[in-house]
Parts: C-alpha cells; structure tokens; sequence
C-alpha cells in the first residue's frame, strides 16, 4: 500500500485536469501541507463510473476494475500507473455499486459498508485522513448505505431509512451540516430525509426524495441548485418545478432528473448546450431536454449529458470536442443524438470529456476522450463511437 498527499488549490485543479485533458499529463508531487482545497464531478450508476480522465466497473463476483489515469491512485491497485485496459482494484469484493469523482472513487460493499481510493486531500476517502491511497480503504461512520454518490472532490451515500451522510470538501457548504469546514469522516446533512437517490456534482449535491421531489445543497453560482436563484443557500433547498423525479444526475455546475413518464429536466450551467433545450443560455430552474421520451436513467458530466431511454439505446448532447456524444462525429449538440453501436445498454455514466455504458450481458463499451486509457481498450486513440472494454465482465 503506497498513500501520497497530493493536494492542489481550487484553481489549480481544475487547471491539472485541464492539461491532463489537453496534454494526457498529469502531476503529482509530496506534501505535508494541511489540505485546502480542490475542484470538478460525477456520480453514476451501480454497475459502471465515468470519472475525471478515468473509469471503474463492477466485475464479475463483485470485484472492481479500473483504467485510465492513475496519478493520485484512483485505478487503486496499489500503483500509480497510468493503465489503458482494466486493473483491479485492491481490498474490494463483493461491491454493489461504484461511483467516481475526478480523482477518487468509491464502492459500496456487502453489508452496506463503503469504501474509497484515490485522491484524498479535501478528505473525499472518508477514512479519517488527509492522504492519498491507491487500494482501498474504509469510509468511517456509513453503514447501511443504499445509494452513493461522488463529486469533484466529496461524496456522500443515503443510508437505511433515508438519511444522507458526506465527507470532503466543504467550502461551498456541499455537505450541508451548517459549516464550511471540510471533513475527513461522515457527517449528517441536516435538512434531508426519506432519500431514495443522491447525485454529487462539482460543488453541489441533490437528492431524490419521498414523492418524487429533489433537493440540493452546494454552489449555486450557476443555478444548479434549482431554486430560481444564483446564490449560494448554504443549506437545502427545494428545486422549483420538477415532481415525480425517478432519476438524479448532477454535473460540474448544472443538474439533470428524469419525470414520470420518461421526460428529462436540466437546470443550470448551460455553454455547450448541456442542458439540452436547443440554446445555450443558463437556467436556474428546471427546462426540458429535447428529443427525449422514454428515458430510465440521466447522466452528466463537465458540459456534456447522456441519458438511457427505453430500450436500451442512449442519447447525447452538449459538447462534443473528444466524440464523448458517440455519434460519430466532433460536432456539439444543443439537443440529443443517438449514440452509434450502442443498444440493450443497463447501466450508463458520464465523465469529463467520455462516456461509458454497461450493455446486455455485462459488456462495457466507452467513447469519447483516450489519451490516458480511459476507454479501456487498449489503446490510447480517442473515438467518437463506442469502443468495447477490454475483461468487462
């Protein structure tokens, strides 16, 4: 087991996972500093995670499998080597979901334990420390957890009877216990209960709870929290007009349900078209994605957003610089697309600039940015279509 601190400034971040997108490098350098602070997001389903510039899957018997880029250890096999085909992942077994963050990941475990690896300095691991670890380690205080989620740089699961549990990061109050300050454990976000499904964006976190109404928490510089407004509650709040929500996806800055009946509904951020209602302006309350029916599940990532519809076939939209829209072309969408060669799809999620989905039979097919391996293919060369993963299941 090797743990290194690895802690960078807000800013500086989200300019490291910039030039890692631009340049596939990435830089990580010892530290004893007490952590400050960090940046980007993305939760997902159960059985696959898009993260930053790397993706994790549930395995056959319940073991994960990651690739992609490994610079602060979120492949979690004890190294920090960057791997574009599948590595498994160090004192996992028996996981009923995965999620990931920009540079951490996090599974639940029989029992409802969780456990996290991979970037550690705002305290995203929930293990009690500030380090970095590339196996596996124990989240202190959750048991029981039914849904989990992770952003930029926190996360959070429901757990039984529907409370809500954080750690990480705190500066934009994303773990809503009434401070700022971040923490290295567990610690109860007051306002919400009878939880049902969680989503953590970059700065912000929802939830769907009991009758199908979503709260959210967190940075709202960009309406993300759904409420009407740009300004950051430091606390819960109601997001205006949307019911009956089935599904939660939250991206970067903005946040996407899925409603009864399978229409979806963005709000927030909005410069790449990823809220999918054919402009780019940005929305602090819910609007409806276009060319969408049917959906079953939502996904957004940095400034583009997927959804799987009836079927099993899966629809894009927002940017497209890397083909993560998987229709074969580099060409942004303001509504959705259909992704090319992907059909019976179960499960999906979002990263920065690629795409991943678990289809029938438990192939894992990703599209979209390449340059660290985070297709797992075995290759390093981006692709705009959907490429099968190499040993998943």
């Amino acid at each position: 087991m090797t743990r290194t601190n690895c802690r960078t400034r807000r800013a500086g971040v989200g300019m490291l996972l910039a030039a890692v997108i631009s340049v596939g490098l990435a830089a990580c350098t010892s530290s004893t500093v007490p952590p400050t602070t960090t940046v980007p997001p993305t939760a997902g389903p159960p059985a696959i995670a898009a993260g930053g510039i790397h993706s994790c899957a549930i395995a056959s018997g319940g073991a994960v499998k990651c690739w992609g880029q490994n610079a602060l250890g979120q492949l979690g096999n004890g190294t920090n080597n960057d791997s574009n085909a599948p590595v498994l992942v160090s004192g996992v077994t028996g996981a009923t979901a995965i999620v990931a963050g920009d540079f951490h990941n996090c599974a639940v475990v029989a029992g409802g334990a969780v456990k996290c690896w991979g970037n550690d300095g705002e305290g995203q691991l929930g293990d009690g420390a500030w380090d970095n670890s590339n196996v596996a380690v124990d989240v202190v205080g959750v048991t029981g957890a039914t849904a989990l989620a992770a952003g930029s740089n926190h996360t959070c699961a429901v757990v039984a009877g529907g409370a809500v549990k954080c750690w990480g990061y705190n500066g934009e109050g994303q773990l809503a216990n009434g401070g700022t300050t971040n923490s290295n454990t567990a610690v109860n976000v007051t306002g919400i209960t009878g939880a049902t499904v969680i989503s953590a964006g970059g700065f912000h976190t929802c939830a769907v709870v009991a009758g199908g109404a979503v709260k959210c928490w967190g940075l709202n510089g960009y309406g993300e929290l759904g409420n009407g407004t740009t300004t950051n509650p430091y606390a819960v709040v109601n997001v205006t007009g949307v019911s009956g929500a089935t599904a939660l996806a939250a991206g970067t800055n903005y946040t996407c349900v899925v409603v009864a009946g399978g229409a979806v509904k963005c709000w927030g951020d909005n410069p790449q078209g990823q809220l999918g209602n054919g402009g780019t302006t940005n929305s602090s309350t819910a609007v409806n994605v276009t060319g969408i029916s049917g959906a079953t599940a939502v996904s957004a990532g940095n400034i583009h957003t997927c959804a799987l519809v009836a079927g099993g076939a899966v629809k894009c939209w927002g940017n497209n610089g890397y083909g993560q829209l998987g229709n074969g072309t580099f060409t942004d969408a303001r509504t959705a697309v259909n992704v090319t060669g992907v059909s019976g799809a179960t499960a999906l999620d979002v990263g920065h600039p690629h795409t991943c989905a678990v289809v029938a039979g438990g192939t894992a097919k990703c599209w979209g940015h390449n340059v660290l391996g985070e297709l797992g293919n075995g290759t390093n060369i981006s692709s705009s279509t959907a490429v099968n993963v190499i040993g998943i299941p």
